[in-house]
């Protein structure tokens, strides 16, 4: 899989690189005198699972264990449910990366609307780690990202990585998972999403404990509901042209029965932008010496 996605984005760092100081084309929608409050996407997943030597597997078939990685690219055709981003050729997607942390037995779920039974489970998820991210996508996109966006510190935290372009060419309906994410990353990078404020989090209830669930054929393909998920976060350096307190994400959504060949999961989700309050590192350690500054004034008074 890492050859295969290593092919597909070869000499893209080096276009994102370039790409950063160029302008964008999404200033229309991203607006400080009217910020937008309401997005959807569109998602398509694989779950990777450790190889034992560093690398990651793509995993079709059998349940969801605590350390496997599901991975995707999200596409956001739509903004304030009354904008089309793709209309005017534009287009604004992500990758995303999380660890599946925690796998509990949820008994046996119902799809809607097309009904069938399968055995669901509840999943908690949590960041993977720069190192991971490199390793199921092929390339250090975070790295280039952070460079480019002027991020300083550590992208170990990071869940999402959103791009921007004019070429509106990531198609899940009909590429493959490499081909998705060289469609992805081949625009300017907006924004790192990442777990790093208190109550930041991602979760899914009554997911299908088996892969194989997400391409039941009796769900109608794309149609049935088969549980939800949730998540929120905080962006990492701030997409470029967002209000201050608009600096993070708040999602739910839907997985559903795939209608997408070249991915094993599909999900469709609807985020809002939200103010989030990080604690960065320095400024925590910072608050500790005051307060051990002050204990010790008290102490010596």
């Amino acid at each position: 899989m890492k050859k295969i996605l290593s092919t597909c984005v070869a000499g893209v760092l080096a276009l994102g690189a370039s790409a950063a100081s160029a302008t964008t084309y999404l200033d229309g929608y991203f607006n400080l005198a009217a910020p937008f409050n309401y997005i959807e996407d569109d998602s398509g997943e694989v779950l990777f699972r450790s190889d034992g030597n560093g690398g990651y597997d793509a995993v079709t078939t059998g349940a969801i264990m605590v350390g496997d990685i599901l991975a995707g690219v999200l596409d956001f055709p739509g903004i304030d449910a009354a904008t089309n981003v793709e209309t005017g050729g534009d287009e604004l997607s992500a990758l995303f990366l999380v660890r599946v942390t925690s796998v509990a037995d949820a008994g046996t779920a119902d799809a809607n609307p097309n009904t069938f039974s399968y055995p669901a489970v509840d999943l908690t998820f949590g960041a993977a780690g720069t190192s991971v991210w490199t390793s199921v996508f092929g390339a250090d996109f975070l790295g280039a990202a952070a460079a480019n966006l002027g991020l300083v510190g550590s992208t170990d935290a990071a869940i999402a990585l959103f791009f921007e372009d004019d070429k509106n060419n990531v198609s899940l309906s009909t590429q493959t998972f490499a081909q998705a994410v060289a469609a992805t990353v081949d625009g300017i990078e907006v924004g790192i999403l990442g777990l790093v404020s208190p109550g930041d989090n991602a979760s899914a209830t009554d997911a299908p404990r088996d892969v194989d669930t997400f391409g039941n054929a009796a769900g109608g393909g794309g149609v049935s509901i088969i549980g939800n998920f949730g998540y929120v976060g905080t962006f990492l350096e701030g997409i470029h042209t967002f209000p201050v307190s608009e600096n993070g994400m708040l999602g739910s959504g839907t997985n559903l029965v795939t209608s997408y060949p070249g991915f094993p999961i599909q999900d469709d989700t609807q985020g809002t932008f939200v103010e989030r309050v990080p604690v960065p590192a320095p400024l925590a350690l910072m608050a500790l010496g005051l307060l051990g500054l002050a204990g010790a004034t008290r102490k010596n008074a």
